[in-house]
């Protein structure tokens, strides 16, 4: 019968090597999920700005008529870009109310429509339309602007 013999020291450096290992593997394991998501994001966002300036490029090159909104219950504005400003400053719509604002842009460039207070922003390709719903709101006024223009493409949204 063959004997083995025992070695204490070199079992306990071997499952704290084995310990060490497991931890190392599990470190990895997390860092590289952390990078696998990083790549998503970096992915999303770089999909992102691509079909943003393909929609800048497309908007210089032709026309692009985008598909209009549903039209909301009722009540409809419409605005009109040229010369990168808007045909009416001061528009109006009723409270407590869906409606629909569709923005017509007849300029070669296109144009963002921005309101902080509606809570809106959409680009209007060059020479293009574009309709969104908005409501109901409360009484009050709301601005707007063309982003792109802000110091002349302006205006104004009262609700009562």
């Amino acid at each position: 019968m063959k004997t083995t013999s025992y070695e204490p020291d070199r079992v306990v450096n071997n499952d704290l090597q084995l310990i060490k290992g497991a931890a190392y593997n599990r470190k990895m394991a997390l860092a590289n999920k952390g990078c696998a998501l990083k790549n998503r994001v970096r992915f999303c966002a770089a999909t992102i700005a691509v079909m943003a300036f393909g929609t800048v490029i497309a908007g210089r090159a032709f026309a692009v008529e985008v598909p209009a909104a549903p039209p909301a219950a009722g009540y409809a504005i419409t605005l009109t870009l040229k010369d990168h400003k808007f045909d009416k400053s001061e528009v109006e719509a009723p409270a407590h109310q869906k409606f629909t604002i569709t923005v017509i842009n007849q300029d070669s460039t296109p144009e963002e429509f921005e309101s902080h207070d509606m809570h809106r922003e959409k680009i209007v390709p060059a020479n293009g339309t574009i309709t969104m719903n908005l409501g109901p709101l409360k009484p009050g006024v709301y601005k707007f602007v063309g982003e792109y223009h802000e110091d002349i493409a302006k205006g104004t949204l009262t609700v009562k």
